[in-house]
């Protein structure tokens, strides 16, 4: 009777430990494998690649369909070969996972100071100012990208003056005239497309104004050589990855053509982000064709916000597109700005140096190829 019982004890603690390991094989499976790659890695290490990890438990096997909106704006049709120029919304998942800061600031006991009631009515008037806590303070901290402090014209549009006021109430305004719902909802065509996968990603760039095409090398300018551009490739974008506005939104992707002087006047990242003091990432991206294949060239040259690359950013940005859609083939450079491709490592982590938008000339380094 006892040889019994203790033959049933342990079937009983055997299938426990069965469960047990296949529960621990479905958390494996619930991030991408270059992330494994990355665990398997020394826990001291101190590596950009080893903060890029996120928490599996967290994470599916696979996000859900990216909802993706599409905005045609007539206004800039004489400047876009005589069609409505696109702009795209993107909501993305996992930006609390892949962008968490590792080293949270201490909050600070402190409330914040008042501000004085003339400058609280004459923002509020312009639209400038709201008396709400910024959205990003209700989520866990994540890593993000203050405004670049050295450009003069940013440190004006950015300044508590009448003059940034009304520059900030011009940017939101060009801001929703791109991306918002036009006249009462006419008069500007919009389509919504689901994407789960790279090449649907890819499908749409290329049937809304990025197209891949071949470049000589007698075409290519200075630019086109510094930031190392393959022959075949595709017009380029500007982007800005926005954080949730409430905890279990999806983070926000607005990106733009920007390859003629008045498509980056319009792609700007201040415009994206509608003056926002700061974002979780920004820069550009475009497509290149390689044997046969289509890869997302991603870069951090943003004047704006001037990305930094030393906590991990770019390899944070490339696992969260590829985990967003399913079998994209991404690669992440970093941009390096004239006069900084020497041994000034420290600025360039700070992307001091820069001019906005993608029209800025630099050198970009390879940062994470597949």
């Amino acid at each position: 009777m006892a040889t019994r019982n203790q033959q049933g004890k342990q079937e009983r603690e055997e299938s426990t430990n069965m469960a047990l390991n296949e529960a621990d094989d479905q958390e494996t499976v619930a991030v991408p494998d270059d992330h494994h790659a990355h665990r398997r890695t020394s826990s001291t290490s101190t590596s950009t690649s080893s903060l890029a990890k996120p928490d599996a438990e967290h994470l599916g096997e696979a996000a859900l369909p990216v909802k993706c909106t599409i905005h045609f704006n007539r206004l800039l049709t004489p400047f876009n070969k005589w069609e409505a120029y696109p702009v795209f919304t993107a909501r993305l998942q996992g930006v609390e996972e892949y962008f968490k800061d590792p080293n949270p600031p201490a909050s600070d006991p402190t409330p914040p100071s008042k501000p004085s009631k003339a400058k609280h009515v004459f923002e509020r008037l312009f639209r400038c100012h709201k008396p709400s806590t910024h959205p990003l303070a209700t989520l866990p901290p994540l890593l993000v990208q203050h405004t670049n402090p050295k450009p003069v014209q940013i440190q004006q549009l950015f300044s508590h003056t009448p003059q940034g006021a009304v520059g900030r109430a011009a940017v939101r305004k060009a801001h929703r005239a791109l991306f918002g719902h036009g006249l009462f909802g006419r008069f500007k065509r919009k389509t919504v497309v689901r994407l789960s996968s790279g090449d649907e990603f890819c499908e749409v760039l290329q049937h809304h104004g990025g197209e891949i095409k071949t470049f000589e090398a007698e075409e290519q300018s200075t630019k086109d050589r510094r930031k190392h551009y393959a022959s075949r490739r595709s017009q380029e974008f500007t982007f800005t990855l926005l954080g949730p506005s409430k905890p279990g939104h999806r983070a926000i992707l607005h990106f733009s053509p920007a390859s003629t002087p008045i498509q980056g006047l319009a792609s700007k990242h201040a415009i994206h982000s509608k003056c926002a003091p700061f974002v979780v990432y920004s820069g550009t991206f475009r497509l290149e064709e390689r044997s046969g294949q289509v890869w997302v060239v991603m870069d951090n040259d943003s004047g704006t916000y001037a990305p930094r690359v030393d906590r991990g950013e770019l390899d944070r940005l490339k696992s969260l597109m590829e985990w967003n859609f399913k079998g994209m083939k991404c690669e992440t450079r970093e941009f390096v700005p004239p006069g900084m491709d020497g041994e000034d490592q420290e600025g360039q982590a700070k992307g001091n140096d820069k001019n906005d938008g993608p029209e800025s000339q630099g050198q970009v380094k390879e940062s994470n190829r597949v």
